[in-house]
């Protein structure tokens, strides 16, 4: 089984700083790891660069899923209205 890679491997170490947050966050955004693990690293480098964690940044790094939508019970209705 494979083990986590921290952001610091992810990101490499010249991201590694507060001044680097707009690059970090287009960097992140632009990867096709999965959203959570996206998550995950723009969290750790908040953490680790001592910038404040703003949920509009993190919404830039990997969006939030849509809510399923409701399906209608179209059927359901049609039998009703027979």
């Amino acid at each position: 089984m494979g083990r986590k890679i921290s952001a610091g491997e992810a990101l490499g170490h010249r991201r590694m700083q507060a001044g680097a947050k707009d690059e970090v966050i287009a960097y992140l955004a632009a990867s096709p790891q999965e959203a959570a693990t996206r998550r995950r690293w723009y969290r750790e480098w908040c953490a680790a660069c001592c910038v404040k964690l703003e949920r509009d940044d993190l919404a830039r790094v990997a969006p939030a899923r849509k809510p399923k939508e409701r399906q209608l019970g179209l059927l359901g209705d049609a039998t009703r209205d027979a």
